[in-house]
């Protein structure tokens, strides 16, 4: 999540501008929260290869939550529950 500097609201990864105040999010923190996301899924994907999957998927959904756009986080998501034999 990403708060913006004019109305303080906090705003998903996947847009540009803030969606309470229509004011444009500031690319360099929009980059590094980002890399924060990602950092987050390696420390999933780290988790569930030590067969943490609770933990796991707890990270993934909130780099989803963060991010809903994200690719990765569908697929860790999905990793962990295919791993808790959630096939669904």
């Amino acid at each position: 999540m990403l708060d913006c500097t004019k109305c303080g609201k906090q705003n998903t990864l996947d847009g540009r501008y803030c969606r309470t105040c229509g004011m444009e999010l500031p690319e360099d923190a929009i980059t590094a929260a980002r890399a924060d996301n990602e950092q987050l899924l390696a420390d999933g994907r780290k988790l569930l290869l030590d067969s943490r999957v609770t933990e796991a998927l707890l990270l993934a959904q909130t780099a989803h939550e963060n991010d809903p756009s994200s690719s990765s986080a569908f697929a860790l998501m999905g990793d962990c529950y295919e791993r808790q034999s959630h096939l669904q």
